[in-house]
């Protein structure tokens, strides 16, 4: 049996089995992707995003996240500012032209000077690690309550 990608017409999906037709409406999914090294933290980030309605899941390494964001259409990523590659990841999704409209939380332990500047361009927005619950629900009270995700993905 082959597996064939389902047909999008307007807001909805259409499914081809090799025995039925399947219509079925498209919902309003919210995807987001967590990069974080502590397991605990990377773990608590995630089941706060389902919590609030989000389909969520994470990664440990930066390295892992940049072959997800080419299958997987993101409408947020929560990425630890402390590894070492994280603003250059920052910089990737600031300048690629299908990632740079996804909004960045960078969880941080402290105001890093090179980061900050990068911040200006790039636009993360900054949750203190020892305050992540109520910085994140500040961040993500901002982004729901326009719906930005109701968009397609990706879309600029």
């Amino acid at each position: 049996m082959f597996l064939r990608s389902p047909a999008v017409l307007g807001n909805r999906t259409t499914h081809r089995s090799a025995t039925t037709d399947l219509d079925i409406d498209r919902l309003d999914f919210r995807s987001a992707l967590v990069i974080e090294e502590s397991t605990l933290l990377r773990g608590s980030l995630v089941d706060y995003l389902k919590k609030r309605g989000w389909i969520a899941h994470g990664t440990k390494r930066i390295e892992q996240a940049l072959p997800l964001l080419k299958c997987i259409p993101y409408h947020l990523i929560v990425v630890d500012l402390s590894g070492l590659g994280a603003a250059n990841f920052v910089r990737i999704l600031h300048s690629s032209k299908d990632w740079s409209t996804i909004p960045l939380v960078v969880i941080t332990d402290s105001a890093n000077e090179t980061f900050a500047s990068d911040r200006n361009t790039a636009g993360p927005r900054l949750a203190r690690r020892s305050a992540w619950t109520s910085d994140l629900t500040n961040i993500l009270g901002g982004l729901e309550s326009h719906g930005y995700w109701k968009r397609e993905p990706y879309a600029n």
